[in-house]
């Protein structure tokens, strides 16, 4: 008896801890956020450079398990690209146990050749394990000076996305990143559409400001060939992007935002975007390791830390919103507790709301359903704690 209450206390102080953890990490959220609504950072960190057209250009392209019309998007869209074909190459890798995908870009492949388009479509015959290793394979292939990654069902609207970013890294920098936009018609694509502009129209500025280096994401990204082999490659990690600017901050390489926009269409259902969802978390979680062992400034380690334990922050409002809930029907809690419940539920929906409905066409059932749908990201953040191994899920989109 003994045993099981002493096992019980020390349950319940760990909970407290993790409670009191998550609060603080997400009060830390809703401080940048805030920060980010009420300030002109955004139209600062996100650059319109010139196009340039002098530079040549390899464009990789990791595809597993897509259909003919994602891997089709993708090609209209490098040929839709206002850029010299003879300084341009795409190289599909695809995994050799993958048949269907297979076949499938090789139906595509002609619509490169017509446009005289160069390209090389790779068979990996290692195991799969994640996306850096895929694009990591080719690496030895690329002989241009910028290399940019696209994934397959990526829709670039910009015809001078490529000729954009040569200029802005012919300016000085070492690697960009764009907006991703995850789109679709569904209740919950317009909610994953909500994240996304909270994450780039707020968030993710003024983190970059705080930061000194923004963080950037997998897709749209345009990074010097010189950098990936000082950097040895691609960081083998489930969210590669998201380490890679671990490696850009202790290495004070110069990385900018690119105003353009990478659309792509968002889970298509629940369980898809729980899978991606633990895989995003799984992956934040290994950067939190990573940045414990790096060697760079103490604030910025902090501030990376906060960064990466988002997860637990989204933990946190669901705590929290539960907690309100139980004050309001049985009357359940301290007063210290309650105010700390309201600064968060209030604060991490006062940034993504107000700007939603000032500048985007939004449906109200979507920011209606936005709460419960934070809520229940929250206990997947738990989730991903809990989990013992995660694969390289697919996410599936159609």
């Amino acid at each position: 008896m003994y045993i099981f209450l002493a096992y019980t206390v020390s349950m319940l102080e760990l909970l407290s801890m993790v409670v009191f953890t998550s609060y603080l990490i997400q009060l830390f959220h809703v401080m940048v956020s805030i920060y980010g609504l009420y300030s002109s950072i955004s139209s600062e960190v996100w650059i319109n450079p010139p196009p340039n057209s002098s530079s040549r250009v390899c464009i990789l392209i990791p595809v597993y398990m897509e259909n003919v019309e994602s891997i089709m998007k993708s090609f209209n869209s490098i040929v839709k690209q206002k850029y010299p074909r003879s300084l341009m190459r795409v190289i599909v890798i695809a995994e050799r146990n993958d048949g269907d995908t297979i076949r499938n870009v090789e139906k595509c492949l002609p619509v490169l050749e017509e446009h005289n388009i160069r390209y090389k479509l790779v068979i990996k015959d290692s195991p799969r394990s994640s996306k850096a290793s895929s694009l990591n394979y080719v690496l030895n292939d690329v002989y241009e000076d910028i290399v940019g990654v696209y994934d397959a069902d990526d829709d670039v609207a910009d015809e001078y996305q490529i000729a954009k970013a040569v200029g802005m890294i012919n300016s000085g920098y070492d690697a960009l990143g764009v907006k991703v936009y995850r789109v679709g018609e569904g209740i919950l694509q317009s909610l994953a559409m909500i994240d996304c502009i909270f994450w780039y129209e707020i968030l993710l500025p003024a983190l970059s400001r705080i930061l000194g280096c923004p963080l950037i994401s997998g897709e749209g990204l345009f990074i010097t060939r010189k950098t990936l082999k000082n950097l040895s490659g691609f960081p083998e990690a489930l969210a590669e992007d998201a380490m890679l600017s671990i490696y850009f901050i202790s290495k004070k390489l110069n990385v900018g935002l690119m105003n353009s926009i990478v659309y792509e269409k968002a889970p298509s259902n629940i369980l898809s975007l729980v899978k991606q969802r633990i895989r995003w978390h799984r992956g934040y979680f290994q950067c939190v390791v990573k940045t414990l062992k790096t060697e760079i400034p103490l604030k910025t380690k902090v501030i990376l830390l906060m960064v990466y334990l988002s997860p637990l922050g989204l933990f946190a409002v669901s705590i929290a919103f539960t907690h309100l809930l139980l004050v309001v029907t049985i009357n359940v809690g301290s007063t210290v507790m309650l105010w700390w419940s309201l600064a968060i539920v209030l604060g991490s929906f006062l940034a993504p709301f107000s700007i939603i409905e000032e500048k985007y066409r939004i449906n109200y059932i979507s920011m209606l359903l936005y709460t419960p749908y934070r809520i229940m990201l929250g206990f997947v953040a738990i989730l991903s704690l809990i989990i013992p191994r995660v694969s390289w899920y697919k996410t599936m989109r159609n």
